[in-house]
């Protein structure tokens, strides 16, 4: 159908009645007040017959789109004006740099549902009883997050080096910490933390999950609550915030690096290699990283790229950048699949047992698979994406060392690169056999 998206403003409502459910008195209703104070922006489908669909569009706080107040009159249904104004969403969105665009839809509403997933959206959780939101990511905006850099300063300064894997080489960085934060070394919040490294094993990625959680766990009764109320008061007590603030021009030449490599293409390549989607928020940190992890329908990947501002600079290679996001995205897809199905790798001691040097955080059976399939991976997108710089040989060398059947996993990828199987149905299909394989030599 002819016509064209227009924005309108507050006093044009009352021309939306046959779509929008609008208040006699316009002044009372809740989109007139959104729009009048600019919190949200109107827009309408525009044709010869008047305005005969819209929506209402927002960024949040946090930084992602949200589409609301989405209709189209009911004669003008299935004529392809509902798709126009999502696709006109998500150029807008697009033209801000939102990372993720959402909405909510009614769970008995399998037209729309039907819509929104042909569009790209994927559902994210249940809003209400009767509601779902459904989400779609657009870009990959790299972000250095205020909660994780609270919380990692908080775990230098309790100084368990020989149980954190922390950059501490990273002496610009490290060096402001020491100079801002010497006083408060014996703070609360450090030494609760201290302890919890040390007898709770609250390291590696347990403090990064809990970053990504640090609201909830306030506000909640988890057994980490108290330490975030300590840490919220380490926080307060320090003035954290004007600290985190300095350093914006130090965290923006970080990202400037990350930004400039084709973030975009690296997830579309390791989504179509999986056969699956997520939404990926990718963390950068100048302390700690290397993780990849799920936290309830999104994919977490946090990555260490430190600029030695003041030391010495070394550049972000864009190889070893690839290399880790790769690693640690695939683990999104891997670890869920494998840890739901351990007994399919119960009773294959003969395999296990040949990875005499295998290090102590690996001291699960489902840890050391998870790590085969992903360190296999990574491998065959280097090889994909044939960096220059990348050593294909030396890779295998280095991963034999440790993971001495990394040829054997590789082949497995090969073979699944070649079928029509989901991963998780090839894996199911094949892990036995490949273990008593490897086993039995």
């Amino acid at each position: 159908m002819d016509g064209e998206i227009i924005e309108i403003r507050e006093n044009e409502l009352c021309k939306c009645r046959s779509f929008w459910d609008m208040s006699e008195d316009l002044t009372s209703d809740r989109l007139y007040g959104f729009v009048k104070r600019n919190i949200r922006r109107a827009f309408v489908f525009k044709t010869e017959d008047g305005y005969i669909g819209g929506c209402a569009l927002f960024v949040r706080e946090d930084g992602n789109g949200h589409l609301s107040h989405f209709n189209v009159a009911p004669e003008y249904r299935c004529q392809g004006i509902g798709s126009r104004l999502i696709d006109f969403a998500e150029q807008y969105f697009r033209s801000r740099e939102v990372a993720v665009f959402g909405l909510n839809v009614m769970k008995n509403n399998a037209d729309a549902i039907r819509l929104y997933e042909r569009k790209g959206f994927k559902y994210a959780f249940d809003k209400t009883p009767e509601k779902i939101y459904m989400t779609k990511q657009l870009t990959v905006k790299p972000r250095v997050d205020y909660n994780t850099e609270l919380i990692q300063t908080v775990i230098y300064l309790a100084d368990v080096k020989d149980k954190t894997h922390q950059n501490i080489g990273n002496r610009y960085y490290c060096g402001e910490i020491d100079r801002r934060f010497e006083e408060y070394k014996n703070h609360a919040a450090v030494t609760v933390t201290r302890e919890l490294i040390r007898n709770r094993n609250f390291n590696f990625i347990r403090p990064h999950r809990a970053a990504v959680r640090f609201i909830d766990l306030l506000n909640g009764k988890d057994e980490l609550t108290d330490w975030a109320k300590l840490i919220r008061q380490f926080e307060n007590d320090t003035d954290y915030r004007s600290f985190f603030t300095s350093l914006s021009g130090y965290f923006d030449r970080i990202l400037a690096d990350v930004r400039s490599c084709p973030l975009n293409d690296w997830k579309e390549y390791i989504e179509k290699y999986f056969r699956s989607r997520a939404d990926l928020c990718l963390t950068v940190s100048p302390l700690d990283g290397n993780y990849g992890f799920i936290v309830g329908r999104v994919a977490y990947v946090v990555r260490c790229a430190p600029y030695y501002d003041g030391n010495k600079e070394i550049p972000l290679l864009e190889s070893v950048l690839a290399k880790g996001i790769a690693h640690e995205y695939a683990h999104c897809f891997v670890n869920p699949i494998v840890e739901s199905n351990k007994s399919l790798i119960e009773n294959h001691s003969a395999f296990f047992n040949k990875h005499i040097n295998m290090p102590g955080f690996y001291n699960v059976d489902y840890a050391v698979i998870n790590e085969y399939w992903v360190r296999a991976f990574a491998i065959r997108f280097m090889e994909h994406m044939g960096f220059r710089d990348f050593d294909v040989d030396g890779e295998y060398k280095r991963q034999r060392q440790t993971f001495i059947f990394i040829d054997e996993f590789v082949d497995a990828l090969k073979t699944y690169e070649n079928s029509d199987d989901s991963f998780e149905k090839f894996y199911l299909t094949n892990i036995s056999g490949l273990l008593n394989s490897i086993g039995r030599n």
